[in-house]
């Protein structure tokens, strides 16, 4: 496997005992994550934003793995995060919010926040990559960012391996049956202007986890990748008044 890329590495920023994984998206990487990690750690909160297995190197890298790498990554970064902290949420864009809810669906996390996250993606050429890889191996991909400096400084890659797709949409299957087991306090936050995840997609994950104590927040500018985008100050502020919440702070 390629060399990460310089600027797109995994980062910690270590404070007190109550910290926050984070976890990029598909085709992302932690860049995506750091200004949120970086507004957590200032208020003390420890915050650790991982690398997804074959993201932030070479798009040959992604095709080369699948879901279940992606989660082991996810496990790796919380078992790191709790050898730090004595409370620890989690937090994720995107497939980043969808591994963050299967971990607080398998393990005690103090409660968790979904960015974005999709579990039932409407694209109808998503019913075509099971056949489709086999001969066109990689598509271009789209951005979703409407801020226009955020978008050119957006680093992910620029070609979606079809293997790596049709692979998410088996996490966003296995995640679907396990939405139930979800319990913890949740958080979610959705832009009305998403163009790659139907705001639908909130409200379905809203409706089917079981947390008794659950919001969803809906943003009214910016894209998919509300982390970089126009609404980022929300969100920020979000998530730390959630974790303050839950943390006592």
């Amino acid at each position: 496997m390629a060399a990460i890329t310089p600027g797109l590495e995994p980062f910690l920023f270590q404070r007190g005992r109550v910290g926050c994984l984070l976890v990029h998206g598909f085709m992302g990487t932690p860049w995506e994550m750091l200004e949120l990690g970086q507004y957590l750690a200032d208020r003390q909160v420890t915050a650790l934003g991982i690398r997804l297995e074959g993201h932030a190197t070479r798009v040959q890298d992604l095709a080369r793995t699948d879901w279940h790498d992606w989660w082991q990554s996810a496990r790796a970064g919380l078992s790191e995060i709790w050898g730090l902290c004595d409370q620890v949420f989690v937090a994720g864009q995107s497939m980043g919010g969808d591994l963050a809810l299967h971990l607080a669906a398998h393990y005690p996390v103090d409660a968790v926040a979904a960015l974005g996250a999709p579990i039932r993606l409407q694209n109808p050429l998503i019913r075509l990559v099971r056949p489709a890889k086999y001969l066109v191996p990689y598509v271009n991909s789209t951005e979703d960012i409407h801020n226009a400096v955020a978008k050119a400084r957006q680093p992910s890659y620029r070609q979606i391996p079809l293997r790596s797709l049709e692979s998410l949409t088996d996490l966003l299957r296995h995640l679907e049956d396990d939405l139930g087991e979800v319990r913890v306090p949740a958080l979610l936050i959705q832009s009305r202007l998403d163009r790659l995840v139907p705001p639908s997609n909130a409200l379905y994950i809203f409706d089917r986890i079981s947390s008794a104590d659950k919001r969803l927040v809906w943003l009214e500018r910016g894209g998919h990748v509300v982390t970089v985008d126009y609404d980022k100050s929300i969100v920020f502020d979000e998530i730390y008044h959630f974790i303050a919440q839950h943390a006592g702070l």
